[in-house]
């Protein structure tokens, strides 16, 4: 599960990963990595969530698994995108599979946001996103 602290607020299309920690009073604007801790304004994965990890079974060499990954992400100073790709490539435990590309989906959103890019009315102008019944009355205006 998820550890959501308080006064947490989340952007609609926005993936919260399975394991991950969010710290009170954070906007979480974009996806939030599996089994990570994740706080702050602006927002920054702070490290791997251990402790929760170890309270959910997570043998300690997954852990460790996964904190090696989150060095290789986010403490070399590369691309985020492109170390998650090389980490996909290179990786054969699934955790890690799975922490990776989460990261490469957020990566390849213009927000961070994965889902963001699977919005139905993405196509839509603003006038046309208005609520439907605002749309409706705005219609029989005109007639």
């Amino acid at each position: 599960g998820v550890m959501i602290a308080a006064m947490v607020g989340i952007h609609h299309f926005t993936t919260v990963g399975r394991n991950s920690y969010i710290g009170a009073t954070t906007p979480v604007r974009r996806d939030v990595p599996p089994f990570t801790i994740f706080e702050g304004d602006p927002n920054e994965v702070r490290s791997i969530n251990a402790e929760g990890l170890k309270r959910h079974g997570f043998d300690t060499d997954v852990i460790m698994q996964l904190k090696k990954a989150y060095s290789q992400l986010y403490r070399k100073g590369a691309s985020l995108e492109v170390a998650a790709r090389e980490l996909l490539a290179q990786t054969d435990n699934e955790q890690v599979k799975y922490f990776a590309q989460a990261v490469v989906n957020s990566c390849s959103s213009r927000f961070g946001r994965y889902l963001e890019e699977n919005r139905q009315d993405k196509d839509l102008s603003k006038v046309d996103r208005r609520p439907a019944e605002i749309r409706e009355a705005q219609a029989k205006e005109k007639q």
